[in-house]
């Protein structure tokens, strides 16, 4: 996905937990796993990976417990990217 804003990452990754999930996610807000019963624990893992694969990236998997909402996975990615 070459060099992109944090505004474009955050719409890429929005529309790949809303794959996931099922149902529309708004990039808008930091929807987030505590907040919706339907991303749980296989639902999470799905996210980072399609994630990873997306913005070809890898996280370690200690840190998959902190990848709980949007904004997190957000700064993560970022962090990566730069």
């Amino acid at each position: 996905m070459g060099r992109a804003s944090r505004d474009e990452v955050r719409a890429e990754i929005a529309r790949i937990v809303s794959s996931v999930l099922g149902h529309p996610v708004s990039a808008a807000q930091d929807a987030a796993a505590s907040d919706d019963p339907v991303w749980d624990s296989l639902r999470q893992v799905e996210v980072i990976y399609s994630v990873e694969d997306t913005f070809d990236l890898r996280f370690d998997e200690s840190d998959f417990p902190k990848l709980v909402s949007l904004e997190m996975i957000l700064d993560a990615v970022m962090q990566r990217l730069t």
